[in-house]
């Protein structure tokens, strides 16, 4: 019985060898070339144009007049048109940088009040509006890739303006303006949707919230004093662009990923 187990496992360790010995030798494959990937990078400056709208909430208060309504709203809304321009540098994902804008509506003029004509005496009617309005400011943004995502904020200056004519004849009582500043706050996207060496075409959206606060406006009509023609007027504006930028810089990096 040993005898014929032995000479079992003898055939089948000698087929086993055999057939081992006809299979082929592993054929040898040369590892996969590394994939190059550009990386882009957002440093560098940047000149630009935006167009969009803008909402403006302007209220004016007559502090010293003698008629009981003495709180007007003049609201607006109208298409923009701007310029940009800015500097930024990259670390890692993180993107800051500096910006300066300015835009004005394409309708600028100036906004009868309400209720009644906008002015305290319903024998005249009064105006009021807000044009060529800039701004300045950091911006801290998040890349990935082509994209770059980030917040703003800052000083906005604009120009208030405002006049009151008679309704009996259109003869101007006053017509002055007066430039105030205040403060803005946005966010935005852009996305580098074309590149060449060290410069790219960058496209974007933008949203930004801006607030002049009160600007004092003394008539002329009273001689600059502030007396029954006096206007407090308040401005706040929402405005939602798009934009177009030049960008300068160096070139995207290269890496290699396996």
């Amino acid at each position: 019985m040993k005898t014929i187990l032995f000479a079992a496992a003898a055939t089948v360790l000698l087929a086993s060898t055999a057939s081992a010995a006809d299979l082929a030798a592993r054929p040898y494959t040369k590892a996969p070339a590394p994939v190059v990937v550009p990386v882009y990078n957002w440093t560098g400056f940047y000149v630009g144009g935006n167009v969009g709208g803008k909402w403006t909430d302007q209220s004016a208060f007559w502090p010293n007049a003698t008629f009981p309504t003495r709180n007007f709203g003049h609201d607006r809304s109208t298409g923009t048109g701007g310029a940009h321009v800015g500097a930024q540098y990259q670390w890692n994902n993180i993107v800051l940088g500096i910006e300066a804008a300015w835009f004005t509506g394409f309708d600028s003029g100036r906004v009868t009040g309400s209720p009644l004509t906008g002015c305290p005496s319903p024998n005249f009617t009064c105006q009021a509006g807000v044009s060529d309005v800039w701004t300045v400011g950091p911006r801290l943004g998040y890349a990935v890739q082509d994209w770059l995502f980030y917040g703003t904020g800052g000083y906005a200056n604009g120009r208030i303006s405002t006049r009151a004519f008679s309704n009996l004849n259109g003869v101007v009582f006053d017509d002055f303006s007066t430039r105030q500043g205040g403060w803005f706050a946005g966010a935005g996207v852009e996305w580098a949707a074309w590149k060449s060496g060290s410069t790219a075409l960058v496209l974007g959206a933008e949203y930004q919230h801006i607030d002049l606060g009160s600007a004092r406006m003394a008539s002329p009509g009273d001689g600059g004093v502030c007396l029954i023609n006096c206007r407090d007027i308040d401005t706040k504006i929402d405005l939602v662009r798009a934009r177009l930028s030049i960008k300068f810089g160096p070139p995207a990096a290269v890496v290699a990923k396996y």
